[in-house]
C-alpha cells in the first residue's frame, strides 16, 4: 500500500466540538470495544476515550503521514494503517465472533463510484442496492455498510454524513432501511462551517443495529452559537423523505397553512443551459443583492416572451445556489428568457403581492432554505417548491 497526502484524500478534519458532540449523542452505553474508521488525528476516538475511561479503541486510516494520538488512550489504544474501503477489513482486524459495540466516522467527502468493492460492501452490511450506484455512492455510504459489518448486533454506529445521504432522493430507500432493518437513534443537523475549509452541510447519524420501526427518531440542531433546538420526534416510516431538522421543523412552522401549488400558481423552469446563455437572459448573478424589484432588458413586443421568459409581474427565483433563499425578486417590467437555474412562478393577481411578501421575508426565506437540497450549492425541486407549505394568504 502506498501513502498518500491528506490532501489528496477529500480530507475535512473534524474540529473538536463536533467530535464532543457526536459523542454526546451517544446513549447512556458503556463500550468496551470502540473502532474509529478514517481516524485522521483522532478527534472522535479522543472525545470517546475521555467519555469511557476503559473503553479498548482501534483507529484506522489509510494516510501514514496523519498521526492519530488519543488523549488518555495510552495502553488501550490500537492504530492501524489500512484502508477503510476495503471489502476486506472486517477480516483484517477482528476476530469474527467479537465485533465491537460501537463504531465512529467521519468519512471523506469524495464519490468512490470507480470503488469496485462498494456493492460488495453493502450487500455485506444487507443494506439495500443504491440505484445509479456508479454515479450517487459518495464515502460516506460505504463508511457506513463498513460500520455495520463491525459492530455487534445491539451495537451503535455514529457517523458524520453531508446531506445527500439526510436529504437526497436518491438515498430514500437507504433511509428507510436504515429506519426499518435497524435503528436510527438521531440525526443532528451541524451548522455551517463545521469542518475546516468546507461550508457543507453535515449531520451526525447516530443509529443501532437492532431491527427498527419500535421508537421515533429524534432530529436535532446545533446552531454556530451553540443554541440547541428543541427536539423532534419523527415516526420512522418518515425516515424514507427527509431526516434534517429544518425541514420538519418548517412543517409545523404556520398554525395555517397551504401548499403553494394550491394557490393556482404557474412554476416553470428556464430553458437555456450556461453554453445557451446569451446577452440579455436572465441567471441566478442577475439577482438584486437584497430580494426586492426588478427591471429586465427586453420589450413587450420582442419573441423572447414564451413558456420560458419572464414578464412583468412574475416572480423568479433561484433553482440552484449556495443561497438561494436569497434569490428572490418581483419582475416590475421588461422581459428575459431564464437559464435553467431559475424558476418562474406566474401567480394569480389578487395573490401576487402578498406570496412575494412572505417569500421575501424572513420566515420565507427559512421556508426556502428548509425544503432545499445540496452538500455546496443547493438545489430546489419542482416538487419541492409546490408542496412548499405557507400561510394562508388572506
Amino acid at each position: 500500500m502506498s501513502a498518500v497526502p491528506s490532501a489528496a484524500l477529500c480530507r475535512y478534519y473534524s474540529r473538536e466540538a463536533v467530535g464532543s458532540a457526536l459523542v454526546a449523542t451517544i446513549g447512556n452505553v458503556n463500550p468496551r470495544h470502540a473502532i474509529d474508521l478514517g481516524s485522521g488525528p483522532g478527534c472522535l476516538s479522543s472525545a470517546i476515550a475521555e467519555r469511557w475511561k476503559k473503553c479498548q479503541i482501534i483507529t484506522v486510516d489509510i494516510d501514514a503521514y496523519v498521526q492519530t494520538e488519543i488523549a488518555g488512550g495510552r495502553g488501550r489504544h490500537n492504530h492501524y494503517i489500512l484502508d477503510a474501503l476495503d471489502p476486506e477489513l472486517p477480516y483484517h482486524l477482528l476476530d469474527s465472533h467479537h465485533k465491537v459495540d460501537l463504531a465512529v466516522s467521519n468519512p471523506p467527502y469524495g464519490s468512490v463510484a470507480k470503488f469496485k468493492g462498494a456493492a460488495e460492501i453493502l450487500s455485506a452490511a444487507g443494506l439495500p442496492k443504491i440505484r445509479n450506484l456508479s454515479a450517487e455512492c459518495g464515502a460516506e455510504i460505504v463508511f457506513l455498510g463498513q460500520s455495520l459489518r463491525l459492530i455487534r448486533d445491539g451495537g451503535q454506529a455514529g457517523l458524520i454524513v453531508p446531506d445527500g445521504l439526510i436529504t437526497g432522493r436518491a438515498m430514500c430507500d437507504l433511509r428507510m432501511a436504515l429506519a426499518t432493518q435497524h435503528t436510527i437513534d438521531a440525526v443532528v443537523q451541524l451548522p455551517r462551517r463545521s469542518f475546516l475549509r468546507t461550508e457543507a452541510q453535515a449531520f451526525i447519524l447516530m443509529l443501532s443495529k437492532i431491527p427498527g420501526g419500535r421508537r421515533p427518531i429524534v432530529l436535532k440542531k446545533y446552531d454556530a452559537d451553540g443554541t440547541i433546538f428543541p427536539p423532534i420526534y419523527l415516526n420512522p416510516r418518515e425516515a424514507f423523505r427527509r431526516l434534517d431538522y429544518d425541514f420538519h421543523a418548517q412543517q409545523g412552522l404556520f398554525e395555517q397553512s397551504i401548499r403553494l401549488g394550491d394557490l393556482g400558481v404557474e412554476i416553470v423552469r428556464g430553458i437555456l443551459n450556461s453554453a445557451q446563455r446569451t446577452d440579455g437572459a436572465f441567471h441566478t448573478s442577475d439577482f438584486p443583492e437584497k430580494p426586492g424589484r426588478i427591471f429586465l432588458p427586453g420589450s413587450k413586443g420582442e419573441d423572447s416572451v414564451s413558456k420560458h421568459s419572464a414578464k412583468t409581474g412574475d416572480i423568479l427565483l433561484a433553482r440552484i445556489h449556495r443561497n438561494l433563499e436569497r434569490k428572490v425578486c418581483l419582475v416590475a417590467g421588461g422581459t428575459a428568457v431564464l437559464t435553467d437555474c431559475v424558476y418562474r412562478i406566474r401567480a394569480p393577481l389578487k395573490l401576487r403581492g402578498r406570496l412575494f411578501k412572505f417569500l421575501r421575508s424572513p420566515a420565507g426565506q427559512l421556508a426556502l432554505a428548509s425544503v432545499a437540497r445540496g452538500t455546496g450549492a443547493r438545489m430546489i425541486s419542482k416538487s419541492e417548491l409546490l408542496n412548499l407549505q405557507i400561510p394562508l394568504l388572506s
